[in-house]
C-alpha cells in the first residue's frame, strides 16, 4: 500500500468518479453518474473534399461524418443509457444499423455493413438528473466538496460532455 499526502483531492475519475469517492476516500455521496454510450463507425472516405456532414436522423438526433486519419471517414454517434462496467463498452448491430440507416436517407450509394474497417464506443459520465430521455440529460459539469477539518478536502467532478473512450474495439460485427 503507498500512502500519499495532499493538501485537497480532485477527483476526475469520470466513469468511476463514485468508485473512487467510495473506495479511495471512503465518503459517500448523494451524486450519480449515468453512463451514456457513444459508437462510432470508420469507414473508407467517399467523398471528394476535406469537409465533414451534419444528418439528422429520424429520431431528431444529429449524426456526423468526417474525414478521419487520410482516407477514412468517422461516423457517429449513437447515444445509449449504459448500465455495464465503463471499460467494457463496445458497440452492438443495432447501433450499426442505426448510424448507417442514418446515411441512407440522404446519400445515393452510402456506406454498407462491409465497408466497415473500424468501430469503437465509450461511455459520457453524465451527472444523473433524472431524465427519461438519454439525449435530455445535461451535459453540464456538478462540483462536490467534502471534507472535514481534520482532512484534506475532496472535490468530486459529476457530468459533463466528455467521452471516455476506454479502449478502441477492432469488432466489426
Amino acid at each position: 500500500m503507498h500512502v500519499a499526502r495532499a493538501r485537497a483531492l480532485v477527483n476526475a475519475a469520470g466513469p468511476w468518479v463514485e468508485d473512487v469517492i467510495q473506495g479511495v476516500t471512503g465518503l459517500n455521496s448523494s451524486h450519480n453518474v449515468r453512463l451514456v454510450k457513444g459508437s462510432h463507425i470508420v469507414v473508407p472516405k467517399f467523398w471528394v473534399g476535406s469537409h465533414a456532414y451534419l444528418f439528422q436522423n429520424d429520431d431528431r438526433r444529429v449524426i456526423f461524418v468526417n474525414p478521419y486519419q487520410g482516407d477514412l471517414a468517422l461516423i457517429g454517434t449513437t447515444d445509449i443509457p449504459y448500465e455495464g462496467r465503463a471499460e467494457d463498452v463496445a458497440i452492438d448491430g443495432a447501433e450499426t444499423q442505426y448510424l448507417l440507416r442514418a446515411l441512407r436517407r440522404y446519400l445515393r450509394n452510402p456506406p454498407e455493413d462491409r465497408d466497415i474497417v473500424h468501430s469503437f464506443s465509450g461511455v459520457r459520465p453524465l451527472y444523473d438528473d433524472s431524465a427519461k430521455n438519454p439525449s435530455a440529460v445535461t451535459r453540464d459539469y456538478v462540483l462536490e466538496i467534502d471534507g472535514t477539518p481534520e482532512t484534506p478536502p475532496v472535490l468530486s467532478i459529476f457530468g459533463g460532455k466528455i467521452t471516455w473512450i476506454v479502449e478502441p474495439s477492432m469488432d466489426c460485427t
